[in-house]
């Protein structure tokens, strides 16, 4: 009996480890499907889950998760996640090419509160109210009503006009909701692009408190924003940091007031590059009696189309100061090429001593239409993400060496939570220390030039540079659901990398089912150390990329090169090996394997008459002396294939035979390699190739070791790690075979006879 019982109790304790380990394995996910009634695992529209807390749990909160309404979804509840989180959560009902919103999906809510525990964005979706308000509490999060967001509801109960009749943003905290402090000296950011009946609180409410950070508040797009109260609400005696909020593009905002209690505000400064204001009250009318202390200043900024609004003397005859931004009528504001930033800087960034505070305050003080600079002359921290918005003509380069002037020496450095950067124009960072607090910076090039040059130096604890979610990333495309990416573009890529590390580079876009057909240029050198080079695009499966042309010089080192981690069709692979070291070559990543068989099926050609079907696809892999730098040691792979109906024998090519060869290999110069081709394959005849006369002396040379047709046979095969090519010895050749053999057999639409059998001459 003992012994049945110890058993049974085993069995419950292997049955408790088992649930576990399935709870574990299903919080991994980056994105889940929500809709009402779901009972799924949230991994697909046709299997979502049900709430809020099962699409929170599903996720893995240290990267950038999405949440996608796929069909109607209630929120009848207050949601609390109640765990802090360092990634970020996007909402939106249009994902993976699928607009779910054709189909009705909304998101209804009645009279409820949602609070944050990280950066949380809302895109591309509609809410529509069952009642009165809903209530976003940031708790000081980053929180972003992106484009393409429609608030509806019935117009009596939903007003806009007040916090308990509002689609209201609080910056800060609400009283009595999770144990909130009552002093804080952390920034509230919220950016709002769309939407109506919207009301944002810049702090905190029903709290007697002191919050002494910054709120960021950037209003823009198509936003209509019925109230924008710029401190607390309620009770009397709050007292509150910095306030900076921007108006541009067609949004507007009905009201604005300064405070409804007896507030004391450290400074606002408000930004009106376009867009409307109805009106501004320092206090509301609504409240007579009650006074706002400001500590510094209110201070307008003002730009030449902002003046053109039919109330805006009204309007600024209410701050104590206006300052003329210029800019005409098409809002080029800014005039410097030299602009210093700091944390706490509040100048007008002319020189250290008036260095400006914020990206968008430097970005915004620059003429972009010329070469710029950014000089980080203290310590800069970027706690959200940054996107100035508007395409340049000209350049930005981020640095902290102004001349004979190196402010690193004295501390200075550009730290940063996990955030994004994202790009409007060319811009370079060089001669700059970057530190991580969280686990990653992204940087989204939007097919702009991007560039680290010299003396990046980039530290952090959490830093590892494995993934896209924990490193120093470089999208030189896109970004899902960041500026509204486009499905398709012609347009090239191009990204330079001279220092820094755990650093993580993609060719192209991410988590974009769409077509990028232009040419990623990549140069990876100097002292650069690059973790991860994924020549292609990151997510899903399906995507189709043009050209990628990889060229690694000086003494850098990439890890990994990845031609894909999904299902991709690519026009091209091409890598110029000219020093440095390659860790490893994998054309699809290994941390992938269900993608390496499913990639062959769906890649090889039907005999359809589709082009995109039946194109060649063609890869190369260049390797050449680090000493002479000349084509000495260079070895060319070339496959290509047309569809099932028509396909063409490789061939080897000639060249003009050799005395000698380096030992342990064989000429093979005068005889071309005779493998065995698939039956009912003819081979045609060699066509020899010209060759410069300085090269004509070369000998073309097999590897007795690690010949083409052995490397072809094994498609699973790790390749050992590469060494950079010093010399001309067997173990370099060897070596630098292996990748370039790993190039050669992984690409292109081989069935497993073919693949095995295509004679591949390893030229050297």
């Amino acid at each position: 009996m003992k012994k049945r019982s110890a058993f049974l109790y085993l069995f419950a304790v292997l049955a408790l480890l088992f649930a576990l380990s399935l709870c574990a394995s299903a919080a991994g996910s980056t994105v889940v499907y929500l809709a009402d009634g779901g009972t799924g695992d949230g991994s697909s529209a046709s299997s979502p889950v049900g709430s809020l807390t099962d699409a929170y749990n599903a996720l893995d909160l240290e990267k950038d998760c999405t949440v996608v309404i796929s069909g109607v979804f209630t929120q009848k509840e207050y949601f609390v996640y109640g765990k802090e989180y360092g990634g970020s959560v996007t909402f939106t009902s249009v994902y993976g090419g699928v607009d779910y919103r054709t189909g009705g999906a909304a998101y209804e809510f009645e009279p409820n509160r949602f609070v944050l525990f990280g950066e949380t964005t809302f895109e591309n979706m509609d809410f529509k109210a069952l009642g009165t308000n809903l209530l976003v509490v940031a708790q000081h999060h980053p929180v972003t009503v992106g484009k393409g967001v429609t608030i509806t509801g019935d117009t009596k109960k939903l007003t806009g006009g007040t916090v308990a009749r509002s689609f209201c943003i609080l910056g800060g905290y609400q009283s009595g909701q999770s144990n909130p402090p009552k002093v804080s000296d952390k920034d509230t950011n919220i950016t709002v692009l769309s939407g109506s009946k919207i009301y944002i609180v810049a702090f905190s409410r029903s709290i007697a408190g002191e919050f002494t950070g910054t709120a960021n508040i950037k209003i823009g797009g198509d936003a209509d924003v019925s109230v924008l109260h710029c401190s607390a609400a309620y009770p009397d005696g709050i007292k509150v940091g910095k306030v900076k909020v921007e108006l541009t593009d067609n949004a507007k905002i009905d009201a604005i007031y300064g405070a409804t209690q007896n507030t004391t505000i450290e400074s606002l400064e408000f930004t009106w590059r376009s867009g409307t204001i109805g009106k501004f009250e320092p206090v509301s009318t609504s409240t007579p009696g009650k006074i706002l202390t400001v500590t510094d200043k209110m201070l307008l900024n003002a730009s030449d189309k902002a003046k053109t609004n039919a109330n805006y003397s009204t309007v600024a005859a209410t701050f104590d100061k206006v300052v003329d931004i210029g800019g005409g009528l098409e809002e080029k504001v800014g005039t410097l090429t030299t602009v210093y930033l700091k944390d706490g800087g509040d100048g007008d960034g002319s020189t250290p001593a008036k260095a400006v505070g914020s990206l968008a305050d430097a970005y915004a003080a620059l003429n972009l239409e010329k070469d710029c600079k950014i000089i980080v002359c203290g310590k800069f921290t970027q706690s959200k993400t940054f996107d100035y918005g508007k395409n340049y003509g000209g350049s930005v380069t981020v640095t902290s060496v102004d001349g004979a002037t190196d402010y690193r020496t004295g501390g200075a450095v550009y730290e940063f939570s996990p955030v994004r950067f994202v790009l409007r124009g060319k811009t370079t960072f060089e001669a700059i220390k970057f530190n991580a607090l969280g686990a990653y910076m992204l940087v989204v090039a939007q097919h702009h030039p991007v560039t680290l040059g010299e003396g990046v130096e980039i530290t952090g604890e959490k830093l590892t540079g494995n993934t896209i979610a924990s490193s120093f990333t470089i999208l030189g495309g896109y970004q899902k659901g960041q500026s509204n990416p486009p499905l398709s573009d012609s347009r090239d890529t191009n990204i330079t990398v001279l220092s820094g590390s755990k650093l993580y580079l993609v060719a192209f876009s991410r988590e974009i089912l769409g077509e990028y057909t232009g040419t990623a240029n990549i140069k990876i050198g100097g002292s650069a150390d690059v973790s991860v080079l994924h020549c292609s695009a990151a997510y899903p499966d399906g995507i189709k990329v043009g050209k990628t042309k990889v060229e690694i010089t000086g003494s850098a080192k990439v890890g990994v090169l990845y031609g894909t981690t999904q299902n991709t069709e690519q026009d091209s692979l091409e890598v110029i090996w000219r020093s440095g070291s390659i860790g490893r070559c994998e054309i699809v990543c290994t941390s992938k394997p269900k993608f390496r068989k499913s990639t062959s099926a769906t890649a090889r050609p039907s005999d359809s008459t589709n082009s995109d079907s039946s194109r060649a696809t063609t890869l190369r892999a260049r390797i050449s002396d680090s000493k002479t730098n000349s084509p000495a040691y260079r070895r060319s792979y070339r496959l290509s294939a047309t569809s099932a109906s028509k396909r063409k024998p490789f061939r080897a090519t000639s060249r003009t035979p050799s005395p000698t060869c380096p030992p342990g290999q064989t000429n093979t110069s005068a005889t071309p390699m005779q493998t065995a081709l698939p039956s009912g394959v003819r081979r045609k005849p060699m066509t020899p190739t010209a060759r410069s006369p300085k090269h004509s002396s070369l000998p073309l040379c097999s590897v007795p070791s690690a010949t083409a047709t052995q490397r072809a046979t094994s498609p699973g095969t790790r390749p050992k790690r590469l060494p950079s090519s010093r010399a001309w010895s067997k173990a370099c050749v060897t070596a630098q075979s292996s990748c370039a053999a790993t190039l050669s057999k992984s690409v292109g639409p081989l069935s497993p006879q073919r693949r095995a059998t295509a004679p591949v001459s390893p030229t050297a």
